[in-house]
C-alpha cells in the first residue's frame, strides 16, 4: 500500500499540564495502558492516567496514597514515573514476551476507589524482513516487508532528523498512519523539507490487541498489548 506523506514538523514543544491524584475521584480518570514488546525477549508497561477524557487535559501524578502495580509471570512490579519533555508517565519492564502471558495491571487507592483489573495480553509477534539501514533518495518510494501477516491493520508512525543547507537540523514527526496487515507497506519520500540535504529516517511499525480495561476508570480508556519493531533507513541526495 502507498502512502504520499504529509509533514508535521514541530518548532515549539509545550508540555502537557498535570494534576495530583489525590484531588480527583477514579470515577473522573482516564486511563491509557501499553503493554509493549520490541523483540528482545522483554516486556514493558506504560500507564498514563489523565483527568477527565484526556483530550486536552491534565495528566496525573501519582500521590503517596495511590500506586500502579504490574503482574505477569508470578512477579508483582511497581511501576515508577517517567517526566518526558511532552507527559508523565509510569512505567516497569520485565522479562520475557511471550503471548500467553497475562499482564494485570492495578491502580490501587487508600482514599477512593481501586481500579484494581485491567488486563491484557500480547498480539503474535513479526519480524521486519526488508534490509535495514539502507541509502534511499528524495522522492524514491520505500517498501517494507514483515513476516508473519495477521488479520487487521499495522499502525505506522515516522520520524526524520534533517540536515539543512546552510547549516541546522529540522526533527519531522508524522503519526497515525495505518496499513493491512498484509507484510507490505510503501511509502514516498516526496515530502521532505525543499532544503533538506539528508536525513536519518526511522518508522516505527506496532501490531496491537485490546485488553480488558477495569471498568472503575470512568472516563474510560484502553489498554492495549503491542509488537513494536522500528525499521530505520537514510535519505541523501
Amino acid at each position: 500500500m502507498l502512502r504520499s506523506l504529509f509533514i508535521i514538523c514541530i518548532g515549539l514543544l509545550v508540555g502537557c499540564s498535570s494534576t495530583e491524584s489525590d484531588n480527583v475521584k477514579t470515577d473522573g480518570i482516564r486511563a491509557e495502558i501499553k503493554v509493549i514488546a520490541t523483540g528482545n525477549s522483554s516486556t514493558k508497561v506504560e500507564v498514563t492516567l489523565y483527568v477527565g477524557s484526556g483530550v486536552g487535559g491534565s495528566q496525573l501524578e501519582l500521590t503517596s496514597s495511590d500506586s500502579l502495580t504490574a503482574f505477569a509471570n508470578g512477579e508483582e512490579h511497581t511501576l515508577t514515573r517517567v517526566d518526558d519533555i511532552l507527559s508523565t508517565y509510569y512505567e516497569t519492564a520485565f522479562s520475557g514476551d511471550s503471548v500467553n502471558t497475562q499482564f494485570l495491571v492495578s491502580f490501587t487507592r487508600s482514599e477512593d476507589t481501586s481500579a484494581p483489573s485491567s488486563t491484557v495480553m500480547l498480539p503474535d509477534p513479526f519480524g521486519i524482513t526488508s534490509e535495514q539501514n539502507l541509502d534511499f533518495q528524495f522522492n524514491d518510494v520505500v517498501t517494507l516487508n514483515w513476516t508473519p501477516t495477521a488479520d487487521g491493520d499495522l499502525s505506522f508512525s515516522f520520524t526524520y532528523i534533517c540536515s539543512l543547507e546552510g547549516g541546522g537540523s529540522s526533527r519531522i514527526s508524522i503519526a497515525g498512519d495505518s496499513s493491512p496487515d498484509d507484510g507490505t507497506y510503501r511509502f514516498q519520500l516526496s515530502d521532505l523539507p525543499d532544503n533538506a540535504t539528508s536525513c536519518d529516517g526511522t518508522v516505527i511499525l506496532e501490531r496491537s490487541q485490546a485488553g480488558s480495561l477495569d471498568p472503575n476508570f470512568g472516563e474510560g480508556g484502553f489498554i492495549r498489548g503491542i509488537q513494536r519493531r522500528t525499521y530505520s533507513f537514510d535519505v541523501v541526495q
